[in-house]
């Protein structure tokens, strides 16, 4: 984990990642929701 308190330099780079990793937990999200829902959908018809 990177400390706040690091120089700017750290900061930015994580900044530059930090849409990546967003993004990936939206699609993860987005897919355990469809599996959720499927799954769900099974089990009520």
């Amino acid at each position: 984990m990177t400390n706040p308190m690091l120089p700017t330099s750290a900061s930015n780079a994580d900044m530059k990642k930090a849409p990546v990793r967003i993004e990936a937990q939206m699609i993860l999200a987005m897919f355990l929701v469809m599996v959720l829902t499927l799954t769900a959908a099974k089990i009520i018809f």
